[in-house]
């Protein structure tokens, strides 16, 4: 028997499983992991009441890339998302005078079959002339691949506690 023909075979099987389920960190409509994490952060803050109009998102390798590739949204819903770098935090802190908070989108990790992205909340403040950022909270947002829906969906989103 001729091993070329099951060769081909195999390997086009092969195509046709993986394209059937294939692993992707965007959705049909293109939004990233991250950017979805931040829209259920966002929906979670809603749902206890928050009434915020701009989110700031600090600056970080993670949303420096998303923003970079022009890939961040500008608004979530009717929230302004907004950028802070180290140097536009302190100056939007001195410029206001009050304390605000700040989100910190983490790299995502993998635990089990789940992958986890934390939208982790600081407060911004002012002690003895300096500007620090305390830790406030937080949300985890857990993702897992539907090979029938051939994209992520999310399975929980929980409160995040921040162990110093």
């Amino acid at each position: 028997m001729d091993s070329q023909p099951s060769r081909f075979l195999t390997l086009g099987l092969l195509f046709f499983f993986l394209t059937l389920c294939r692993t992707k960190a965007e959705t049909p409509n293109n939004l990233s992991l991250y950017q979805r994490s931040l829209q259920a952060y966002v929906e979670a803050k809603a749902e206890l009441g928050s009434t915020d109009d701009a989110i700031l998102v600090l600056d970080n390798d993670v949303v420096h890339d998303l923003f970079a590739a022009r890939l961040f949204p500008a608004k979530i819903g009717s929230h302004t998302i907004e950028c802070l770098n180290n140097k536009s935090i302190k100056d939007r802190y001195k410029k206001t005078g009050k304390q605000f908070r700040v989100v910190e989108v983490s790299p995502m990790r993998s635990q089990g079959n789940n992958l986890i992205v934390e939208c982790r909340e600081y407060g911004v403040s002012a002690r003895g002339g300096k500007v620090i950022l305390g830790v406030y909270g937080g949300y985890q947002i857990e993702w897992r691949f539907d090979c029938s829906k051939g994209e992520y969906v999310k399975t929980g989103v929980a409160p995040l506690f921040l162990r110093m």
